[in-house]
């Protein structure tokens, strides 16, 4: 453990752990300040960069040099496997959309048109036909370019940065749980069975971090502002149908319904994240830091 004076500047060393996008901060403490390492999958790349900050204080490493085939702006799949599966998945079912109806008709949340009292009908077949999958696979389902492509932006941001800070159970938890409530909340209040996409899911994700930054305000899933603003706008621009014309009919009851479920389990989950980066404090890598 490596400990420097409160007036020592630390800023070299703050930005190749930023450029790396290596989770961590700094707190004030009596005698100077200490880096603490948020992700312990992490800790051996932050005192690789730490050896190098103690060797050369004014070397500059690109990102490339600190960790090789990293981009600033987009995980890597190694540190967000999931959140690349679920966008492999989302294309596919992009996939799913040049083929006939009856191909695609098994991944629908119920394969008949209905109008009026559908819940009862779509119970009724999931009891006889057991297939509860309908519940989750239209998450998948995209039915065109710029569906996929802005949901899978979404994904790789929303996602990469939840993935990134929350257990992989936890995570895959919050997907499944937002998923199938947009899903039945879309199928609740318009009833139609030929909807999809992973933007209920997305809305939901959105609702965690905002429940987590709120309830935990040192937990780096702090969202930027231009972010929370962007994607109110989008929930509004969507209920207001202004995007319809752009990537088709809008589900917006799904966007809502996991907007608000995202919410609940972001309430639910905050205080084990927090208690999580509370135990991680015991064991930091000490360093001081000037702004």
């Amino acid at each position: 453990m490596q400990e420097f004076a409160a007036e020592h500047d630390l800023q070299v060393l703050a930005h190749n752990l930023q450029a790396a996008q290596l989770a961590h901060r700094f707190t004030d403490e009596q005698d100077g300040q200490i880096l603490w390492v948020l992700d312990s999958k992490d800790e051996a790349q932050v005192r690789e960069v730490l050896n190098v900050f103690l060797r050369q204080p004014d070397k500059i490493f690109p990102v490339a040099e600190i960790k090789p085939g990293m981009s600033l702006a987009i995980p890597s799949f190694r540190s967000t496997p999931l959140t690349y599966i679920l966008l492999a998945l989302g294309v596919i079912g992009y996939c799913f959309s040049f083929a006939p109806f009856a191909v695609r008709a098994p991944l629908l949340f119920f394969p008949i048109s209905l109008s009026g009292s559908v819940w009862p009908a779509a119970w009724h077949y999931w009891v006889a036909t057991s297939e509860y999958w309908r519940l989750i696979s239209p998450a998948f389902l995209h039915w065109s370019a710029a569906h996929i492509i802005f949901n899978g932006l979404a994904l790789v941001d929303f996602g990469g940065r939840l993935e990134r800070q929350l257990p992989r159970g936890v995570y895959l938890g919050l997907f499944l749980f937002t998923a199938i409530v947009s899903n039945v909340g879309q199928f609740t209040f318009v009833p139609q069975t030929n909807f999809g996409g992973l933007s209920g899911a997305l809305f939901g994700f959105f609702g965690c971090i905002l429940a987590i930054q709120w309830l935990v305000p040192k937990s780096p899933l702090n969202l930027p502002l231009p972010f929370i603003l962007l994607s109110t706008a989008m929930l509004i621009a969507g209920i207001l149908g202004f995007l319809d014309r752009i990537i088709g009919p809008m589900a917006n009851w799904a966007h809502l319904t996991g907007l608000a479920a995202g919410f609940v389990y972001g309430c639910a989950v905050a205080p084990f994240l927090k208690r999580h980066l509370e135990a991680q404090q015991p064991q930091p890598t000490n360093a001081a830091h000037k702004k």
